[in-house]
């Protein structure tokens, strides 16, 4: 017997709250980089969803690359998540940001997120793929926030 699996059905909100509330009880912050944010994600999917396999920063790797010349960069490219169930791929993109140490790092950071975006969309073309998500976890208010032009707030 095969258990379905929508991804979508995934209460994102309440597995970061979960993760979240633990790391916080005993530390201010919650995660020193994103793999360790990654592991306690992988871990939450696998004690949450017993009938599918998760895998840490899996290369990217289709039949269709030699078909389609357009997606020959994201050739050795990695998913920081994969949620593998029967032949399917599910993946899973992060950004995790909990201060910002480096000046001017938010353009880097919200570009590397749009790129995550693009390299999800771009799987979508591919055979055993489907629905992914990227996920933004940060502190950051200058990242979500709209810009005002008389705030001269930094971000960090």
């Amino acid at each position: 017997m095969t258990m379905e699996f929508n991804i979508d059905s995934i209460n994102w909100y309440k597995i970061f709250d979960e993760i979240l509330k633990e790391k916080l009880s005993v530390s201010q912050e919650p995660f020193e980089n994103e793999s360790e944010l990654q592991l306690e994600l992988t871990q939450k999917l696998t004690e949450n969803y017993h009938h599918v396999k998760v895998f840490l920063e899996g290369i990217i790797y289709s039949k269709s690359f030699s078909e389609n010349k357009s997606l020959h960069k994201l050739t050795n490219k990695r998913i920081d998540i994969s949620i593998l169930h029967q032949n399917s791929v599910y993946p899973i993109e992060l950004k995790y940001r909990y201060r910002n140490n480096t000046p001017g790092g938010q353009n880097n950071l919200q570009y590397d997120y749009l790129y995550d975006i693009y390299k999800i969309e771009q799987l979508q073309n591919l055979e055993s793929y489907q629905t992914g998500y990227c996920l933004f976890l940060t502190n950051m208010t200058c990242l979500y926030n709209k810009p005002n032009k008389n705030r001269k707030e930094k971000c960090n």
